[in-house]
């Protein structure tokens, strides 16, 4: 059995069980913003793979609608128009789903060829002497 014996150790636990109680607090917050994201990613999967299963069924069915239509030039017109909307509403998809690739890395200056030394910018030096024949 603990017993308290001074102020001191009152304020000693207080200030332990509120560092506690902060922390618990930080965690809380912390699993609920885990948790949204979570259930963002689940959203977005799930929106992801309805589109690609639409895109799946359509290639699946593509032989069977093509050998349907036949010979008929509406009837190709139609399959023509819907194949187009299906690839446009693909694309989108695709586009709006996939992140923008990262700016290529500047490409590192030339090395210099020159072998004089650089101007001074000091308007009080002297000139440099000229080297050669």
């Amino acid at each position: 059995m603990l017993i308290l014996t001074t102020d001191a150790d009152v304020r000693r636990i207080e200030r332990k069980l509120d560092f506690v109680i902060s922390a618990l607090g930080l965690i809380f917050k912390e699993d609920i913003r885990m948790s949204k994201s979570i259930d963002d990613l689940t959203a977005e999967v799930a929106q992801d793979t309805a589109v690609e299963s639409s895109a799946v069924i359509l290639i699946d069915n593509l032989a069977t609608m093509i050998a349907e239509a036949g010979t008929d030039p509406q009837a190709l017109q139609n399959l023509t128009t819907q194949l187009s909307q299906a690839r446009t509403s693909l694309a989108a998809a695709i586009a709006a789903n996939t992140p923008a690739a990262p700016a290529p890395a500047a490409a590192p200056a030339p090395a210099s060829t020159d072998t004089t030394a650089p101007a001074s910018t000091d308007p009080n030096a002297a000139p440099a002497a000229a080297s050669g024949p």
